[in-house]
């Protein structure tokens, strides 16, 4: 996994890490248990229908904190993912800003040429 905190921030943030893993090896499935009004998350144009991933979710033990993975795949060439660490603050999700080698593992591909490659973040390699 390429989220590896500081060693100063190893406490704060190993429980997330520890429980975004284990949580993640389980087998899931989707349920519904909310109804939602109506919406399209593509158009009856596209050509190509996305594949979207979103992994479960690491909390700390105080629910204060959290890591998830969301990624899509649009077709041939083109997609992107990253991992997203979140901070509750006021009772609200936020952007965690105190994680010091944020943002982390982003991969992009694009499927129009002219557009620049991204170098990997985990890797180092470079995606288009």
């Amino acid at each position: 996994m390429c989220v590896i905190p500081p060693a100063n921030q190893g406490q704060i943030y190993r429980s997330v890490i520890d429980q975004f893993i284990t949580r993640n090896q389980e087998k899931l499935s989707l349920k519904r248990s909310f109804d939602l009004p109506v919406y399209n998350l593509v158009s009856p144009r596209d050509r190509v229908l996305p594949i979207f991933e979103v992994s479960a979710v690491g909390f700390n033990n105080e629910h204060t904190r959290a890591l998830v993975y969301v990624g899509h795949i649009c077709g041939g060439l083109c997609g992107r993912g990253t991992y997203h660490l979140m901070v509750k603050i006021n009772g609200k999700w936020e952007p965690d800003n105190e994680f010091r080698r944020a943002p982390f593992c982003l991969w992009r591909r694009n499927r129009t040429e002219g557009i620049p490659a991204v170098p990997s973040r985990k890797t180092g390699a470079y995606f288009r």
